[in-house]
């Protein structure tokens, strides 16, 4: 009878699973993720070398410490932390990295750490470094060009260059020369203290937002924020227009995606309740705007394609002193079929920046520091 009756909640504890699917312990249909074997030792931005190797450029993670990163390579398939015993020449941190070609990784901007007595940092803007992955060394590229640091998620590639998009300018890296190019400079900038951020909408645009800088007789309640669309063959900035940015205005903290090359999901929300906005690129409008269960602020977002999205860090509920209370997501997945979120995992401590990188079309790598671990996603 015994037997019988732990056989009996075995299978009820599975279809408990297979119907809610709503906390890390159940895999769902399409995958399971599964955290990793280590602590990241800073929260700058990781780079995908191949499908089994993740490298962390190292630096220092941000504390007035003497203690300077090596970078370091996490192999997946070994579950082990490999240190190259490597340093930057300007250790730094909050910068950005991208991997442009098989053997090179591009660093640049961040704030590197004082070489002064006083423990502090002095911006490393106009420094440059790159990353040789056969000979594990770095080298320095002096650049007067860019203005740009923690702004990590603006690096792109395009065709043989990097683009890097930062608060008031957009500059072109190439990497047969070693040169950086201003391509365009904007009329006025966005405040590099407040939200920025950069998508890429199709091959042809870029959607820039933020809070634009104020001027100097400018008083805080004049602040403005701002849409303004890039294109890339005409190296043009235009203003979205007005009555859609009072529309996109309420996402400037939200996460932002791209579905496709037409559609760009917005999303906002807290554990109560969510909202969800479709972008129509083409015909500049909103397509479908719905109400979900829950949402969440700022977390990272990635497109899984047949209506998944993974989302990891934001926040879900505020508390008072946003650090020890509050409830924050450490990842899931939305189904864009339901509206619904799937393999939900929270924590109560305040999460830092997370990076979502693919190493293949069935594995996904996301970011963690202190209270959430590196983890990855496989699907089945």
């Amino acid at each position: 009878m015994k037997k019988i009756k732990n056989l009996i909640g075995i299978i009820i504890l599975f279809i408990f699973c297979l119907i809610t699917m709503s906390t890390a312990n159940c895999s769902y249909a399409k995958g399971k993720f599964t955290e990793l074997n280590f602590i990241q030792e800073d929260n700058n931005q990781p780079v995908v070398l191949n499908e089994n190797e993740i490298f962390y450029p190292g630096g220092w993670n941000g504390e007035h410490t003497k203690k300077i990163l090596s970078a370091q390579i996490y192999n997946v398939k070994q579950k082990r932390l490999i240190n190259t015993n490597t340093t930057m020449n300007y250790p730094r941190t909050g910068y950005g990295a991208i991997k442009y070609d098989d053997k090179h990784i591009l660093i640049l901007g961040g704030y590197c750490k004082s070489m002064y007595t006083d423990g502090g940092y002095k911006d490393c803007s106009n420094i440059a470094e790159i990353y040789n992955i056969e000979k594990q060394q770095f080298s320095t590229i002096n650049n007067n060009t860019v203005n740009y640091h923690y702004v990590p998620n603006t690096l792109l590639k395009q065709d043989n260059n990097v683009l890097i998009i930062t608060e008031s300018r957009i500059v072109k890296f190439n990497p047969n020369s070693n040169e950086f190019t201003r391509l365009l400079e904007y009329d006025t900038p966005f405040s590099s203290y407040m939200k920025f951020s950069a998508l890429p909408l199709n091959k042809e645009s870029i959607l820039l937002w933020g809070v634009l800088k104020k001027h100097n007789n400018q008083s805080d309640n004049k602040i403005t924020k701002n849409f303004k669309l890039y294109n890339l063959k005409e190296n043009k900035l235009v203003n979205v227009k007005e009555n859609y940015i009072n529309q996109f205005e309420p996402y400037i903290s939200g996460t932002v995606i791209t579905l496709n090359e037409n559609s760009i999901l917005f999303l906002k929300g807290n554990n109560e309740k969510g909202l969800i906005k479709i972008f129509d690129i083409k015909n500049n409008n909103f397509t479908k705007i719905q109400e979900i269960n829950f949402g969440t602020l700022k977390s990272s977002a990635y497109n899984l394609g047949d209506n998944y999205i993974i989302l990891a860090g934001g926040c879900i509920k505020k508390g008072e002193d946003d650090i020890s209370t509050g409830k924050y997501l450490k990842y899931a997945i939305l189904n864009l079929k339901t509206m619904k979120f799937e393999n939900v995992n929270t924590i109560n401590k305040r999460l830092y920046q997370t990076y979502i990188l693919p190493l293949s079309s069935k594995k996904i790598f996301i970011s963690g520091y202190k209270y959430m671990r590196p983890t990855i996603y496989i699907l089945k």
